[in-house]
């Protein structure tokens, strides 16, 4: 099981390179690419030279020791025109290459999910059965699978969590089932899984070692999608680890808790990537212990 952790907000801060330099050095053993700079147009990743970036993160990579064992695609586009839903198709396909080129053997693509949910439920899960198997093409080309991650939504009228598209694991469960290709796999979000209510150790179970390939490991206080480290929050993590070893997990264990970095100096931040990378040591360590 690799441990690793998002660039996102270290990489936002102090650019992706040394990202990757503090990442390795504070003993990760892998790196999850944030491509959401992608969102914006004049990012250098939508320009011509991608490819070149690509090289210089992959080469930074290997340079440290360490590798990229997932990325994740841009998601925030404007999905009510067509040009703002072409934008969006583009940039995600490109994201899709761009994890191929770091090496990446696959990258998190949220479901389409800019629908009210609430009395649309099969419409949303029929779209999002025919979204994914027609990335199956690009993956095979590629050689990267997509992870398909549960999600939530705000009601706007009362300004709460709400289930979205794959919120409940069984519904995780299906739709994975009914998209029925080894290119797409399940990457539980642990810290949306609490949003909703829903126990991230019961989903684990539902959706077992076949379907749930990948983890957005992070803890929140149930009410607010806040991505903070493990134990800063309400989630029961021995529970989850309790739970992954139960189903025999075999995939990596992948931070998506950095936002509490933001409170930091920067010159404090390699200290804090080694407190992030020692907790997810002990929590792998604590899963391991556990009987199956």
């Amino acid at each position: 099981m690799l441990l690793s952790t998002q660039t996102e907000a270290l990489g936002a801060r102090i650019g992706d390179i040394e990202a990757i330099r503090i990442i390795a050095e504070a003993g990760f053993d892998a790196v999850d690419f944030s491509c959401f700079s992608m969102e914006q147009d004049d990012a250098p990743l939508n320009g011509a030279h991608y490819r070149q970036i690509c090289r210089q993160l992959r080469d930074a990579a290997q340079d440290h020791g360490v590798c990229f064992n997932q990325a994740h695609a841009p998601f925030a586009f404007s999905w009510s025109s067509p040009q703002g839903e072409q934008t969006a198709h583009q940039r995600i396909a490109r994201s899709m290459e761009i994890a191929a080129l770091l090496g990446a053997p696959h990258i998190v693509v949220h479901p389409l999910h800019h629908w009210r949910y609430h009395g649309r439920e099969e419409m949303v899960f029929e779209k999002n059965v025919a979204y994914y198997q027609s990335l199956v093409p690009l993956c095979q080309q590629l050689g990267v699978k997509v992870c398909v991650e549960n999600m939530w939504q705000r009601d706007p009228l009362r300004n709460v969590i709400v289930d979205d598209v794959a919120s409940r694991a069984d519904e995780f469960a299906r739709l994975l089932d009914r998209i029925d290709s080894p290119w797409v796999i399940g990457c539980l979000d642990l810290g949306h899984c609490g949003l909703v209510g829903e126990n991230p150790a019961d989903a684990v179970r539902t959706l077992g070692a076949r379907r749930l390939r990948a983890l957005h490991v992070h803890d929140n206080d149930l009410l607010c999608d806040s991505h903070q480290i493990p134990y800063w929050g309400k989630t029961d993590w021995a529970g989850v680890m309790r739970a992954l070893a139960q189903i025999g997990y075999e995939g990596d264990f992948t931070f998506e808790a950095d936002k509490f970095l933001h409170a930091y100096p920067t010159e404090f931040l390699p200290d804090v990537m080694k407190f992030l990378h020692d907790t997810g040591r002990m929590l792998i360590e604590l899963a391991h212990g556990e009987p199956g």
